[in-house]
């Protein structure tokens, strides 16, 4: 299905350079995100983490003042969790018992393949002001997480236990939702612009599924806030 997306996406791109119309315009996108996730109180000991995005776009200028953007975008969304526990162990050579308080972060990247579809207005005297509106689909490509433990008393970490995390972060999959965005252009030449948004994806649905065959109360979904920096040339 991945694959089969990324296909018609790219078809449609060398399509439309094909075409060669000056109602197009094909670009490149980078940026960074603030990404959280709400919904549920397993989710009480997480943070908003930042990430990254890179990917391609295609617009289509419907006039003056609308335009029909698309495309492809590569994103990592961080969430952190944090937590304190406490361990006792017996050490055979001293004959003491000891009781360690260890602070343990960890640090949660997703990736996902994200197809945005949205309609542009352009307002202002030049037109050089925008909003972006629309809504976004998101498949779930990999995780990874890196723990970092500390030990409060200030010795050594006698014990540390893998997979410190918060309930259920090995289960999120894919995401859908709303979009909605504010930016600037900033015209270099005829063919050449650079564009600044600000948009943030809203998830409407559960990213991790079962939550309630496993116990968990309430649906859990995600929240991205993007800085994004466009370079758009005209075809």
């Amino acid at each position: 299905m991945k694959k089969a997306l990324l296909t018609v996406f790219l078809v449609v791109v060398f399509n439309v350079v094909g075409l060669a119309q000056s109602n197009y315009s094909v670009g490149v996108n980078f940026g960074s995100n603030y990404t959280s996730f709400r919904g549920s109180d397993i989710l009480d000991h997480t943070d908003s983490g930042f990430g990254y995005l890179a990917g391609l776009f295609v617009e289509y200028r419907i006039n003056k003042n609308f335009s029909i953007n698309s495309g492809l975008n590569l994103e990592q969304k961080s969430i952190k969790y944090e937590t304190d526990y406490t361990i006792s162990y017996f050490d055979n050579q001293t004959f003491e018992y000891f009781v360690e308080d260890i602070n343990v972060k960890t640090i949660n990247k997703y990736k996902y393949l994200t197809i945005p579809l949205l309609v542009k207005y352009s307002f202002g005297k030049s037109k050089s002001f925008f909003v972006n509106g629309g809504g976004f689909i998101s498949f779930w490509q990999s995780h990874k997480q890196k723990s970092h433990f500390v030990n409060k008393n200030g010795g050594s970490i006698v014990y540390s236990p893998s997979g410190i995390n918060f309930p259920l972060a090995n289960d999120v999959s894919s995401d859908y939702g709303v979009s909605l965005g504010l930016g600037k252009i900033f015209e270099l030449d005829n063919r050449n612009t650079i564009l600044i948004e600000l948009r943030d994806n809203l998830g409407l649905c559960n990213t991790i599924d079962g939550t309630f065959n496993q116990g968990v109360s309430g649906g859990i979904k995600t929240n991205s806030l993007s800085l994004i920096t466009s370079w758009s040339f005209n075809l």
